[in-house]
């Protein structure tokens, strides 16, 4: 049997798209996104009503980006900012070192990083900056926002800076945002 993660990009994608026959135009819009050679895009925003797969279809298309990090991560529950940036750092910092070849210096090295979590977004987004800048593998990074609720005051502030991480804090972290229709 062949391996899926070997097939070129092209038969996976055609692989899913038979899974999500009536959403072509959907997975070709957020794979093309997540092209490595698109930079600095703003956030990509997807709505619809709660069970239509919008979520399924961002992981889908995400896992095909083998050589990109990707971080999924559920914004909702949270009951302060700090909360949801501490436990974002962490989904980031978790990824970053999770395919990391060299275990013992890598984990000591995330370990330090989750020991000190940033505690505002400045900070966050600062964090962010430098785990990027200290990384020869860490180029670009794909966050998915899910569940993202603009009607709930914390997450409307604190994602709609989430949203423009790209522009803070590095231009090669694309944000996709998920959230149901009102």
């Amino acid at each position: 049997p062949i391996r899926n993660d070997v097939l070129p990009y092209e038969e996976r994608f055609s692989q899913i798209e038979m899974e999500f026959p009536n959403r072509k135009n959907e997975l070709k819009l957020i794979g093309s996104y997540l092209d490595n050679n698109f930079y600095s895009a703003p956030a990509l925003y997807i709505s619809g009503p709660r069970g239509c797969g919008k979520s399924d279809i961002c992981r889908r298309i995400v896992e095909l980006h083998t050589h990109t990090i990707s971080t999924y991560f559920l914004c909702s529950g949270y009951t302060t900012a700090k909360q949801m940036i501490n436990s974002l750092w962490h989904a980031i910092v978790t990824a970053c070192f999770a395919r990391s070849t060299s275990s013992a210096k890598a984990s000591t090295h995330a370990e330090e990083l989750l020991t000190k979590p940033p505690g505002t977004y400045h900070d966050f987004a600062a964090a962010l900056r430098g785990l990027i800048a200290g990384s020869k593998r860490l180029t670009n990074l794909n966050l998915i926002l899910d569940h993202v609720d603009i009607s709930n005051y914390l997450e409307n502030k604190l994602c709609s800076k989430l949203l423009r991480l790209s522009e803070f804090a590095h231009a090669g972290i694309k944000v996709i945002a998920i959230s149901t229709k009102l």
